[in-house]
């Protein structure tokens, strides 16, 4: 990840138990402040202080509790993320473990030729 500029404009999404009490939904933030080993936002999840996170990896720092948000350089990253989520859902429910596959032979042969081609970094 690149390091952020104090005044650039991100965007935050809540996780874990603070999604599950106030929403998903993504919220613009702002970088406050940025040193050597963390940056600071404000706006996030309406907390009345700025949250911290890390520079090499934008996770919060939460002081080893489990974290509230995850921060997006743009929000299309996150419904890029969302989409494929629910693409991937949808693999899953198909390919299922249980029982003869059900998708036709040339389907699968278009499915084996992408999978060939993807090569995971």
């Amino acid at each position: 990840m690149e390091k952020p500029e104090v005044g650039q404009e991100l965007y935050s999404v809540s996780v874990g138990n603070a999604a599950r009490y106030g929403g998903s939904e993504i919220t613009k933030v702002v970088v406050t402040k940025v040193g050597r080993k963390y940056f600071y936002c404000e706006g996030v999840d309406n907390y009345l202080h700025e949250q911290r996170y890390y520079i090499d990896t934008w996770e919060e720092e939460n002081g080893g509790f489990s974290k509230n948000s995850v921060l997006y350089k743009r929000a299309k990253d996150w419904e890029d993320e969302k989409q494929a989520d629910n693409i991937f859902s949808k693999m899953r429910s198909v390919f299922t473990v249980y029982g003869p596959c059900k998708i036709p032979l040339p389907a699968l042969i278009e499915i084996e030729k992408i999978l060939d081609n993807y090569k995971e970094d």
